[in-house]
C-alpha cells in the first residue's frame, strides 16, 4: 500500500514537472514574439513610423505602390499597388468626381529656372527622392517619386550644384495630401524653405525630420472668400519648395537650384474659377 502510494505521488510530481515546463516554454515563446515584435517596430524607417501620425502620413484611402516605376520604400502594413504615371507637360485637371480627387496633387520640378516635369499625384502619402530603392527591397512600400537627372542643364558647373543638391535629397522629402491639407516632413541634411499663404514671416526655412503643415483647405477657402468681398488679396495656394538656397534669398525663384511646387486638385478649381469672374 505504502508503495503504490509513494508510485502515485512520484507520477503527480512528473506530471507537475512536465506542466511547468510547458508554461514555462510557452512563456519564453511570448517573450520571444514580444523581443521579435520590439525589434522590428525599432527597425522600421523613418517615414514608416512617422505613417502613424494621425491625418498626415496615414490617409485613410492609401493603399501603397510607387509613383513612377521604381522599387518601393519600406512601411508598415500596407499593400503595393502600381501606379505608372508618365510626365505631361501639360496636366490636364479635370472635374473631380469624388472626394478624394479633390486633393490629388498637381506638382512641379524645376531646376535653376527650367521646368523638368509635371505630376498630377493621387491623393495619399509619398516620398520624393533622388534614389531609386533597392531591387530587392521590402514588399510594403510608399509611393516613391524619383526626381530627374540634372542632365539637361547645359552648363556643367549648375549640373553640379544640382546634382550635389539631389545627392542631399536620396532620404527624400516626405509629402501627404489629403483633405487636411499638405503635410510635409523633410529628411536628412538637406536644407529646404518653402513659400505659400500660410508661410510665417521670418520663418520660411523648414525644420528637418519635423511634421509640418504647410497647406490648410478651410483657411484658404475662408481667405479666397475674403478676397472675393475685396477684403483681402488673393491667397496663392501652391505650396512652393526650395531646396538650397532660403526663398527670397537668391533673387527670383528662377535662380534656385531646385524648385518643388505642389497644389491640390480642388485649389486649381477654385483658382481657375475665380479667374474667369
Amino acid at each position: 500500500m505504502g508503495k503504490k502510494t509513494k508510485m502515485q505521488k512520484t507520477k503527480r510530481a512528473r506530471m507537475e514537472d512536465a506542466r511547468s515546463l510547458k508554461e514555462e516554454a510557452s512563456g519564453s515563446r511570448e517573450e520571444i514574439r514580444a523581443t521579435l515584435a520590439l525589434q522590428r517596430a525599432e527597425a522600421l524607417a523613418p517615414e514608416a513610423m512617422v505613417s502613424h501620425v494621425a491625418n498626415a502620413f496615414n490617409p485613410p484611402n492609401c493603399q501603397g505602390g510607387e509613383v513612377s516605376p521604381q522599387a518601393a520604400e519600406p512601411a508598415p502594413d500596407v499593400n503595393q499597388i502600381t501606379l505608372n504615371l508618365r510626365p505631361d507637360p501639360k496636366p490636364v485637371v479635370r472635374v473631380a468626381t469624388g472626394p478624394t480627387e479633390e486633393f490629388s496633387l498637381h506638382m512641379s520640378i524645376s531646376y535653376l529656372g527650367e521646368l523638368l516635369c509635371e505630376h498630377l499625384l493621387p491623393e495619399g502619402e509619398f516620398l520624393i527622392t533622388s534614389a531609386q530603392a533597392l531591387p530587392n527591397g521590402p514588399v510594403n512600400c510608399l509611393k516613391r517619386f524619383i526626381l530627374p537627372p540634372p542632365d539637361k542643364i547645359a552648363d556643367a558647373p549648375k549640373q553640379k550644384i544640382v546634382q550635389r543638391l539631389l545627392d542631399d535629397l536620396v532620404k527624400g522629402i516626405m509629402v501627404a495630401s489629403n483633405h487636411e491639407g499638405i503635410f510635409i516632413q523633410c529628411r536628412g541634411k538637406v536644407c529646404v524653405s518653402w513659400s505659400g499663404f500660410l508661410a510665417p514671416e521670418g520663418q520660411i526655412k523648414l525644420e528637418n525630420d519635423t511634421l509640418q503643415q504647410l497647406f490648410k483647405p478651410r483657411e484658404f477657402r475662408s481667405a479666397l472668400e475674403q478676397h472675393r468681398q475685396g477684403l483681402a488679396p488673393f491667397p496663392d495656394p501652391r505650396v512652393i519648395l526650395y531646396v538650397g538656397n532660403e526663398a527670397g534669398k537668391n533673387g527670383h525663384v528662377d535662380s534656385q537650384p531646385i524648385v518643388i511646387q505642389m497644389e491640390q486638385t480642388f485649389a486649381i478649381r477654385l483658382r481657375s474659377s475665380d479667374y474667369s469672374l
